[in-house]
């Protein structure tokens, strides 16, 4: 459900800067799933992903840092 209509759920539910982190989850997310996924987009992925973890406890807090890590 999130790589389909996660973006048009949230979109306007939740506030630009939550919208934005989400977003960077749903495009790792298709990169990682479309079987035609290149290299540089992989490499892509990752600096998104590293951002996403960087940024969530400064968005949900430090107590829910490690569920998101070890999920």
């Amino acid at each position: 459900m999130l790589v389909y209509v996660g973006p048009i759920v949230l979109k306007g539910v939740i506030t630009d800067e939550y919208y934005f982190h989400f977003f960077c989850l749903y495009v790792t997310f298709r990169i990682l799933l479309s079987p035609h996924s290149s290299i540089n987009c992989i490499d892509f992925t990752e600096k998104l992903l590293v951002y996403f973890v960087e940024t969530f406890k400064e968005l949900y807090g430090t107590q829910f840092s490690s569920l998101n890590r070890h999920g």
